[in-house]
């Protein structure tokens, strides 16, 4: 029995530690839900879309190639441009990809729209090279 709002503590002499009645039930719950959430955290690379929602632009009919030396400019423009006002997500494997030229949010018919995202990998994997940017005096 216990008085009040105090939980009665028991002491379990054969592994040495102190334990609190409910305790365990609490912990084991706690445990439950943290597993739990650590698979669905450890598992966001594997979310899967409909195959109509992501574009990856290293795939046809892109064929953006990350690489410091590839200007990608024309090919994502393109990509843009076809999918702007879809709400699809343009999706950036890692890499670099070099953009030497402003990028615009207007559809094939020159309106600017929106409903679309850019989305890289991870912020440490995809990086964003804008060429041009700084000029020399």
């Amino acid at each position: 029995m216990h008085d009040g709002g105090h939980v009665p503590i028991f002491v379990d002499k054969q592994k040495r530690r102190i334990t609190r009645r409910g305790t365990w039930t609490r912990t084991l719950r706690l445990l439950g839900l943290l597993i739990l959430a650590g698979f669905s955290i450890g598992r966001a690379q594997d979310r899967h879309f409909p195959p109509d929602a992501v574009v990856n632009v290293t795939l046809p009919p892109y064929h953006v190639r990350p690489g410091n030396d590839v200007d990608n400019t024309a090919e994502i423009q393109r990509a843009i441009t076809e999918n702007v006002g879809t709400g699809r997500i343009l999706y950036f494997p890692a890499g670099t990809y070099a953009i030497s030229d402003t990028l615009m949010a207007k559809g094939p018919d020159d309106l600017w729209k929106a409903q679309l995202t850019l989305q890289g990998e991870s912020r440490e994997k995809v990086i964003p090279k804008i060429r041009g940017l700084f000029h020399t005096l």
